[in-house]
């Protein structure tokens, strides 16, 4: 292909930018690096283009040159082709029309692989020479730029021995530039020339050309192609600024000088580039600036009002998310003099900084000795934050901070609640270095000099104080969970004494708001030191809750105290004793205390189960608390017959389960197998039971708990029994159960064929059994009922896991919407096929390739999607058909657990149902109906837009007759829904909706009361211009 048809395309071409000449400019490459054609002939074929009179073809032509020579393999050229072309575009730089394109061939030139660096000092003197950016283009002055960053990008190491010269290319090229995106470059390569080059013969010069133009107040236009921010540019300049320390000398004094701007945006922007200067700069540079900088900057914290606040890092936090850009100096003031503090890097050798911070010190010291002074606060938030920047500052000034907070004189009320908060940011500073940090700890911690201090002032103000004084006792208390809560800073005798000291406070003051505190408090100390927590304040709490329930002091204390049990078990350690302590209590109750009493500490012992992490092992819990709780509630009528007391002990036998290994779960389902279903003893309890247990014959309830254990078994574990022998013995125990001990028996039943019964012959045959069962009228109905629950139960376990005989279940179970008997229970059947119950909680693992997997039941992702596309097409027809309001009910019952996800594809088929619905007078059809229609606004605006003249009055009707709340609360959202639609649709209807909503305005709930004049409102305000 010859060359010259590409260049003739783009020579001719009315925009060089368009698609068909950038595909020329690659075509003429591709000819070049295949070595069709050599670059010379190819600049022959341009000819006398390259030297035209005419500025339009002699622009064109240089534009297509470099084109090239910026997208060619920077390889291709040889090293005389570079000389040749580098003179030919030095000779075109006083080519005015041709500028820019001259320019972006230099630039694309130096990146070639065989550009000379010698030749470094001919293109820069030609440039400083021929080209001038004054009075020039924006775009031309940008290639400027760009040929001296392609040098110093490409040849940076080769180009410092020509020092003065990139220096004085520098100054030229970026005199007087005004715009944004070529600032942004003209920065870049002044930072660059900073750090890499000697400007000490210019640095007054290199200063000057960026610090002109500070401070930056550039806001992007809206249309802006380059999307450049001020920030970028202040950040930019910011690295210009602090890049060498010849700048020091004139940043400090005049970044000082513009600090006394009135404008807090000026003032941040100063503030932020003095901080990065000390950042940058060295430490000898810094400090000639010390105390200058100390000194302009130390009444921005001192003369401030500082916020209430309890940390350090909340208070940086709380100023720099503050939309008050006064308020965000104060955590820009303490940043520099953090940065001035880590300039302190050897106590030894750096003796003037640690004299300019003994200087610091002394001045703030007479502020810290006056607690009442209005900048004891200020002082030492100052001193905590240099401390907390710098563990070389944390040691050589906590010495002479802390002796002036911790004062033991008379004090008063305020006096030791400003000392509470001083104290509190000090030790925020050994938090940040040894909590978050995590420096290393040495013995000779200057705090730990002052924990017999802390002490002495934690005594003074929990017990010495009126319990009245709420709001110190909180201060106090909230500094003892700070110190409970630092690494390494408390010896077990000395945690020990703090536990002491809460569990004292906690057990004598009634007040809830301090209570609080302390319950917050005993969260620390139960992680951090759970031995303290057991040996002192656990058996304090035991000791107040009574035996019986004759001791009517104690036992008006005992909901108190099992509240606080739940709140102070926060650690493994912590939650096993309580619990096993909790057992023991229990063992002693049941013979003597009430019902109540026995309940609400099993309910306790449940919560504090509940508290159990889930990285946690509970191997131990299902060998030691486990077996003996067992042996306690089983052991005895009094609790084996309490079906409260049985469903805690299930989940808490649950919980412990799920996070035991899952390799025991074989032998604990053996073992739960023989002991509830056969009556064996086994390691699952204690102690032989007084009376077997027989719960297929005898006492049912016992079940509640063995169900929960099927539920938590992995369900992969081998089942001990012959599966199907196992479910006929479950199937004789549904014929006889009682009311609270059905549900757990069917749910078993359910659970067995979910995780462990896969014979398909087995399935279809007790489906059978279940046909000829149902549709025998010689049984009594309400046998006939109960099979349907346990069909229903055995469908959903297969429906879930999507097993190959769930179809025939499932069109089985549709079927007997047709039946006279049982079409009454039907509506029940969807419900529980889809509905989220606890036995069918999925619970995870680590897997293969650390997935996590559900390990304790078979669930379908999907199984509840596809059970809705194959019942509703059946339940709308049936009910098109015969108008009963059954079916309404059964795909209400339905849409409760069905996510939205799976509605929204099906709500042009629900929306005639749904407009039928509204006017029953059942809470669930409406209330499923009002949450389709809510979805149908949101999802199909222009499918329910037809049905206005039906929605809206049937929705009025609602909100002012129905008693229901919810359904009330529902009609008025989705009311407020409609006021998205067009306003001419809404017109007709808007001064009726607001006349009805009238009376809704003295509903007795203040909830509809509320969200029927927010209603109002937004119907009254359509159509009005807003302000």
């Amino acid at each position: 292909m010859s060359f010259q048809t590409p260049v003739n395309q783009f020579m001719v071409a009315d925009n060089t930018e368009t698609a068909g000449c950038q595909e020329a400019v690659r075509t003429i490459c591709e000819l070049i690096e295949s070595n069709q054609v050599t670059l010379l002939e190819f600049i022959r074929g341009l000819g006398t283009h390259l030297t035209d009179d005419s500025n339009v073809i002699r622009t064109r032509a240089i534009t297509l040159l470099s084109s090239i020579l910026g997208n060619l393999n920077r390889k291709k050229m040889y090293a005389k082709d570079v000389q040749v072309l580098l003179d030919f575009y030095l000779s075109k730089l006083d080519d005015e029309p041709c500028l820019r394109e001259v320019l972006k061939g230099l630039s694309s030139l130096v990146l070639m692989s065989q550009f000379d660096p010698n030749l470094i000092p001919h293109l820069l003197g030609f440039l400083v020479e021929k080209y001038s950016p004054l009075g020039k283009l924006a775009s031309v002055r940008y290639f400027g730029f760009e040929v001296l960053d392609s040098v110093l990008s490409a040849h940076l190491e080769a180009a410092k021995q020509y020092n003065d010269e990139i220096i004085k290319t520098y100054l030229h090229v970026s005199k007087n530039e005004k715009d944004p995106k070529n600032l942004l470059l003209s920065f870049k390569l002044s930072a660059l020339i900073a750090q890499n080059f000697d400007i000490s013969k210019f640095s007054e010069d290199m200063f000057d050309a960026v610090f002109c133009y500070f401070p930056i107040s550039f806001r992007a236009p809206a249309n802006d192609p380059y999307k450049i921010t001020g920030d970028q540019l202040k950040q930019t300049l910011r690295n210009c600024l602090s890049a060498s320390d010849l700048y020091a000398k004139d940043a400090f004094p005049n970044l000082l000088e513009k600090l006394s701007a009135t404008s807090p945006t000026v003032k941040l922007d100063v503030l932020m580039t003095l901080n990065q200067c000390v950042e940058k700069y060295s430490t000898a540079t810094v400090e000639e600036y010390w105390i200058t900088l100390w000194n302009s900057l130390k009444y921005e914290i001192l003369h401030n009002e500082l916020a209430s606040v309890e940390t350090l890092t909340q208070l940086f936090t709380y100023y720099e998310n503050s939309e008050n850009e006064d308020e965000r100096i104060i955590p820009a003031v303490l940043k520099i003099f953090q940065s001035l503090s880590k300039k302190l890097q050897n106590v030894n050798e750096d003796l003037n900084i640690k004299d300019y911070l003994y200087v610091i010190m002394d001045e703030l010291a007479k502020n810290i000795k006056n607690h009442d002074d209005n900048k004891s606060k200020q002082s030492t938030v100052i001193l905590a934050a240099i401390c907390a920047a710098n563990i070389n500052v944390y040691n050589l000034l906590i010495p002479q901070v802390m002796p002036l907070l911790l004062v033991s004189d008379d004090l008063t009320i305020k006096t030791q609640r400003q000392i509470l908060t001083n104290v509190s940011f000090m030790i925020d500073s050994y938090y940040i270095l040894f909590n978050e940090k995590e420096e290393s700890i040495r013995p000779n911690n200057p705090m730990y000099e002052f924990k017999d201090d802390l002490l002495m002032l934690f005594n003074k103000a929990l017990l010495s104080t009126s319990k009245v004084e709420v709001s110190l006792r909180c201060l106090a208390v909230k500094l003892v969970a700070k110190v409970v809560s630092l690494n390494f800073f408390l010896a077990d005798q000395e945690a020990q004494l703090i536990t002491q000291l809460v569990t004292d406070v906690l057990l004598e003051d009634d007040n809830s708001v301090t209570e609080k505190q302390i319950l917050q408090c005993f969260k620390s100390l139960s992680v951090s030191y759970p031995s303290a927590v057991l040996e002192i304040t656990v058996p304090k709490l035991f000791s107040f809750l009574p035996d019986d329930d004759t001791d009517l002091d104690l036992l008006n204390t005992k909901s108190r105290v099992l509240d606080i049990l739940i709140s102070i078990s926060e650690s493994k350690l912590v939650i096993d004793s309580v619990m096993l302590r909790l057992v023991g209590k229990i063992e002693i109750l049941i013979k003597s205390a009430s019902q109540s009493y026995v309940r609400s500490v099993f309910l306790t012992l449940c919560k504090i189960a509940d508290k159990l992490n889930a990285k946690d092992s509970t191997n131990d819990n299902m060998r030691r608390l486990v077996p003996r709780l067992f042996y306690v509630v089983l052991d005895t009528d009094k609790t084996n017959h309490d079906e409260v007391v049985l469903e805690y002990t299930g989940r808490v036998a649950k919980k412990i389960l799920l996070q035991t290994d899952t390799s025991q779960h074989e032998e604990i389902l053996r073992d739960a197998i023989d002991f509830f279903i056969n009556g064996k003893p086994t390691p699952l309890v204690a102690k032989h039971l007084s009376k077997p247990l027989d719960i297929i014959n005898g006492n049912q309830l016992p079940f509640i708990i063995f169900t929960k254990i099927i539920s938590a078994v992995d369900k992969n574990v081998k089942f001990s029994m012959e599966t199907s022998s196992f479910l006929n013995l479950l199937f004789k125990a549904n014929q006889s159960t009682v009311q609270f001990s059905r549900l757990p028996v069917v749910q078993c039943i359910s659970l067995v064929v979910n995780k462990w019964v896969d014979d398909s012959e087995y399935l279809a045959a007790i489906l059978e059994d279940f046909k000829k069962a149902l549709s025998d009228s010689s049984i009594p109905l309400k046998e006939r009922a109960n099979t349907l629950e346990v069909l229903i139960w055995v469908g959903k376990a297969l429906i879930m896991k999507q097993h190959a005989c769930a179809q025939a279940y499932e069109e089985y179970l549709l079927s007997l919407f047709d039946s006279e008997e049982l079409h009454v229970f039907t509506p029940k059947i969807l419900e529980i096929l889809v509905a989220d119950v606890e036995c069918y909680q999925q619970f995870k693992k680590t897997g293969p390739f650390n997935r996590s997997i559900v390990f304790n039941v078979n669930v379908r992702l999907l199984y509840k999607q596809k059970l809705f596309n194959t019942v509703l097409p059946l339940l709308v027809s049936k009910f098109e058909s015969s108008k009963n309001q059954t079916y309404l009910l059964a795909l209400s019952l339905m849409l409760k657990y069905v996510d939205k996800s799976i509605i929204i594809p099906h709500v042009e088929t629900l929306l005639p149902l749904v407009l039928r619905s509204l006017s029953t007078d059942s809470n669930v059809i409406v209330t499923a109906s009002l949450s389709i229609l809510t979805i149908a606004v949101n999802e199909s605006d222009e499918l329910v837009s037809r049905h206005l003249s039906t929605v809206i009055p049937n929705l009025l009707e609602i909100v002012n007759t129905h008693k229901n709340e919810t359904v009330k609360r529902n009609a008025l959202e989705c009311l407020l829904s409609l006021t998205k639609f067009d306003l001419h649709l809404l017109v007709p209807y808007k001064q009726d909706i607001i006349t009805r909503l009238a009376k809704v305005l003295d509903d007795p709930k203040r909830s509809i009361r509320r969200l029927a004049c927010d209603c109002r409102q937004a119907y009254y305000e359509l159509g009005v211009p807003r302000q």
